[in-house]
């Protein structure tokens, strides 16, 4: 096991004992992620940042699973995946989670729940993911602009219109 591969696990290993004190039961991110699947039609429109802890979760689950269970000397987690296993630990810790603010919502019924009360997941790479998305898109359109008028060039120039 790598050195990255070996900070995620002993990192994800105290995220599973967290989850699995909390539901008393073994599989402890399994069960968190449960119970996100089943609050996920309520959860997912009140709390912001659900949707990418939710897949955060279940990708460093895929991860573990990965290393835990297959050998070699493939690399299989990054520093961000690290990151973000401490930082879901962190918020569950904490009862900044999508679940404990779901929770809280459900349990104040009142509409004065204050901004610091509202579960926004930031992940460092979800802005940029969204704009290096965009300069991919518009990378590949100009990309495209340009094959064609080299095509249209090209096609002209052999019909002796460019001549």
């Amino acid at each position: 096991m790598r050195n990255s591969d070996n900070e995620f696990f002993e990192a994800y290993k105290k995220l599973e004992k967290l989850c699995s004190e909390i539901y008393n039961c073994k599989n402890g991110v399994s069960k968190y992620i449960e119970e996100m699947e089943k609050a996920e039609i309520s959860g997912k429109y009140k709390i912001s940042g659900w949707e990418t802890f939710y897949k955060n979760l279940k990708h460093s689950r895929y991860i573990r699973n990965k290393i835990a269970h297959e050998s070699g000397n493939i690399l299989y987690s990054t520093k961000a995946d690290v990151e973000y296993v401490c930082d879901i630990y962190d918020s569950i810790l904490n009862q900044k989670d999508p679940l404990a603010v779901l929770e809280k919502i459900n349990k104040s019924k009142s509409k004065n729940i204050t901004k610091t009360d509202i579960y926004n997941y930031n992940n460092k790479d979800e802005d940029n993911y969204g704009k290096n998305n965009f300069k991919l898109t518009m990378g590949i359109f100009v990309f495209g602009i340009f094959l064609a008028l080299l095509i249209l060039v090209l096609v002209f120039n052999n019909l002796g219109y460019l001549k």
